[in-house]
């Protein structure tokens, strides 16, 4: 009956906004040396939008089934350069005419331009630096958290890629002209006051139990549930996540390795005599100048 046609439609629908649209922004954040399937990534993504735009109508808008060449997927993945460039340039109008949300922004265009700003290859120079341009305008759209990390990403990134020193460089030359955040001291976007910036709002045991849920979720290949577990870190005061390292930082000083979690004691000190500090001098209950009345 229609009914039944109709929740199966349902059915088949949440099928590929829960399982095939999470895998494809997987896919965008593949290594550089899985670009082929990158690429069959993002013609997936076109070949889903086409058969229910529903999924991330933002990005459906990107289609142009009656004109191949205005068709930003049909022409992404050219084997024509220019075909690309010119893609990447429509891109960029539509980033700066708000055409796009924070979501859509933030996992689908940030990860594919980053890539193609970063393609090594001498020969696609060109494309790469229409890449570094829309990057400058999505920069500019991005929230604070979203750009925050991509800043850090970059961060680290240039200094274990020597390799991409220049491209890194101009890469976040592009981010950091994007920044447009208030300076004022207002609560911040992880909402907690700017003022409590330097703290860590979380007990040893709250950071462990943090760390051994994006332990599971990198294992199961759940990358955006490890994603925002390492973002509620950031925003809660832990300064430093290096997954090469197997270490951590908080912002008060702990620091300790993240697999097996442990606190390093010595950093433990410094933490509560950060916290003790935090608390401000009249913290035993006499006034600061109490010593000279």
């Amino acid at each position: 009956g229609e009914d039944g046609g109709g929740t199966g439609q349902s059915h088949w629908h949440a099928l590929l906004q829960q399982v095939l649209m999470p895998a494809l922004r997987r896919g965008l954040r593949l290594p550089p040396e899985k670009e082929l399937v990158r690429a069959e990534m993002i013609r997936l993504i076109s070949v889903a939008l086409s058969h229910e735009p529903s999924l991330e109508p933002q990005l459906a808008a990107l289609l142009s089934p009656g004109d191949l060449e205005a068709d930003f997927f049909q022409n992404i993945t050219h084997v024509q350069l220019p075909r690309r460039q010119r893609a990447i340039a429509r891109l960029k109008k539509k980033i700066e005419g708000g055409a796009f949300g924070p979501t859509t922004l933030a996992s689908y265009l940030l990860p594919l331009l980053s890539h193609i700003a970063l393609k090594p290859s001498a020969k696609e120079v060109d494309v790469a630096e229409e890449a570094v341009a829309a990057l400058r305008s999505l920069a500019a759209q991005l929230p604070w958290r979203p750009y925050h990390e991509l800043l850090l990403s970059l961060s680290r990134r240039l200094r274990l890629d020597p390799s991409l020193e220049r491209r890194l460089v101009r890469a976040l030359v592009a981010v950091i002209d994007g920044f447009h955040f208030d300076l004022a001291p207002a609560d911040d976007e992880y909402g907690a006051p700017s003022a409590d910036r330097g703290a860590c709002r979380l007990t040893d045991e709250e950071i462990g139990r943090i760390f051994a849920a994006r332990v599971q979720a990198r294992q199961a290949r759940d990358y955006e549930a490890a994603d925002r577990l390492r973002e509620e870190l950031v925003a809660k005061g832990i300064v430093s996540v290096d997954d090469k390292g197997n270490s951590w930082q908080a912002a008060d000083g702990r620091r300790g390795s993240m697999d097996p979690f442990s606190v390093d004691e010595a950093s433990r000190e410094t933490g509560r005599l950060a916290a003790a500090a935090a608390v401000g001098p009249a913290a035993d209950g006499a006034p600061a100048d109490s010593a000279n009345g």
